[in-house]
C-alpha cells in the first residue's frame, strides 16, 4: 500500500501542468486522424513549492520524499480537491535556506496509474 504525502500544504506558487495523451495519425492530403492514447489519458504534473516554511516541516517532506526513493508511488490531494491520487516524484527536489529558522523546498511530482 502506498504511504500518504505529508499534511504539509504547498504554497500559491505551486503550478500544475495538465495535458492530454493523444495519437495522431497525420494524411497527405491535409487531413488528420486523433484519438485518445490508452486508458488513462490525462497526464498531470505538479511543481511543488514550500518556500520559507519551518526547518520541521521541510524535513519532514525530505524525510518523506527520501524513503519514496523517486520511484514508489504514494497519495496526495491537491489543493481544492477532495479525492486523493496517485503520484510519484519527477527529478530531484532541491531544498533552499532562505533564514535561520526557515527552509524552502521545491519538488515536481507526476500523477501515475497502477493496477
Amino acid at each position: 500500500m502506498p504511504d500518504t504525502f505529508p499534511a504539509i500544504a504547498p504554497d500559491t506558487k505551486s503550478k500544475r501542468q495538465r495535458a492530454a495523451r493523444i495519437l495522431q495519425a497525420d494524411f497527405g492530403d491535409g487531413y488528420a486522424q486523433a484519438g485518445p492514447d490508452g486508458i488513462n489519458t490525462t497526464v498531470e504534473n505538479w511543481d511543488l513549492s514550500f518556500e520559507n516554511y519551518p526547518i520541521s516541516d521541510v524535513t519532514t517532506l525530505t524525510a518523506f520524499l527520501d524513503a519514496q526513493a523517486s520511484y514508489k508511488s504514494f497519495y496526495w490531494t491537491p489543493p481544492n480537491e477532495a479525492t486523493p491520487k496517485l503520484w510519484r516524484q519527477d527529478g530531484d527536489y532541491t531544498v533552499g535556506y532562505p533564514g535561520p529558522l526557515t527552509r524552502s523546498l521545491s519538488v515536481k511530482i507526476k500523477r501515475v496509474y497502477s493496477l
